[in-house]
């Protein structure tokens, strides 16, 4: 397996200074897209993006089905930037331990970790990073 390239400084940045809300999209196995606002979100080593379930229903469907996933968040001066990767959903297990006893504030329930493994980064319709073979 090839290293993973480093994310750009640009990108970085945006990312510690986003807005706190951002987008999750996924399909359907009918093909019926989905996109909720989730809040609480982390970005670990390795390429791997982590929001926490505090509500989702359509979505982990969705996910558990195969749907891979785009998450938008904002970041000033107004840029957006645009994640996408297949994703898995954890109940338990490390990735779920990290987000629970980790990072995830105590005031919302975390019932689960969606993992994202980031294969492209756009910023607006440039793509700025992708995730090497």
């Amino acid at each position: 397996m090839n290293p993973v390239p480093p994310f750009p400084a640009d990108f970085l940045q945006a990312w510690e200074e986003r807005e706190p809300l951002a987008t999750l999209a996924t399909t359907g196995s009918d093909g019926t897209p989905n996109v909720i606002w989730v809040l609480c979100m982390n970005l670990t080593d390795e390429a791997r993006l982590v929001v926490a379930d505090n509500a989702m229903s359509k979505t982990r469907v969705n996910i558990d089905a195969g749907s891979p996933g785009a998450l938008v968040f904002l970041a000033q001066p107004r840029r957006t930037y645009q994640l996408k990767g297949p994703l898995s959903y954890h109940a338990d297990g490390p990735v779920f331990e990290a987000m629970k006893h980790g990072w995830l504030d105590d005031s919302y329930p975390g019932r689960g970790a969606v993992l994202m493994e980031i294969r492209e980064i756009y910023a607006g319709a440039d793509r700025v990073w992708q995730r090497n073979a």
